[in-house]
């Protein structure tokens, strides 16, 4: 049905404002249907799954259905990837707190820092 057309930025309507995670999730879901759903509802059918997916967003309940019908297989991987990217890492609270403190010294050094280079090489 759309033979010729591949899922890129200039189909997908790549934004600067897509990250990675959501740029892949609209390219999986176009390269999964390019064959039997036309270009023209495709890409807002793929940004509406995104949207869902990436960010939580909700549609009215017919669409919602059809992005789960159409989205499942890609939303599993993407919801086992998700997962395993973000488990917690659990700690002792004071490490925790030496940790924090070690990385707020480590911020203010290099606002120092920069500020100090800035000043002196203008």
């Amino acid at each position: 049905r759309n033979a010729g057309w591949t899922a890129n930025p200039a189909h997908a309507r790549f934004t600067p404002y897509d990250t990675d995670s959501l740029w892949n999730l609209k390219k999986w879901f176009m390269e999964l249907h390019k064959d039997t759903i036309p270009e023209a509802e495709l890409v807002p059918l793929a940004q509406a799954f995104a949207n869902v997916e990436a960010q939580g967003c909700c549609y009215g309940q017919e669409l919602m259905d059809l992005l789960k019908h159409l989205g499942e297989p890609i939303a599993r991987v993407y919801r086992n990837l998700k997962h395993n990217k973000y488990t917690p890492t659990m700690m002792l609270a004071s490490k925790a707190a030496r940790l924090h403190r070690y990385l707020r010294s480590l911020i203010y050094y290099f606002c120092i820092r920069k500020a100090y280079i800035l000043s002196h090489y203008r």
